[in-house]
């Protein structure tokens, strides 16, 4: 808690997996 470090890595995971979800349909 209070690493941004983590922030940024669940982040870009979440961008990524809604890239995806919405590139199959």
């Amino acid at each position: 808690s209070g690493s941004c470090a983590a922030c940024s890595d669940c982040a870009v995971l979440v961008v990524f997996f809604w890239k995806l979800r919405h590139a199959q349909g």
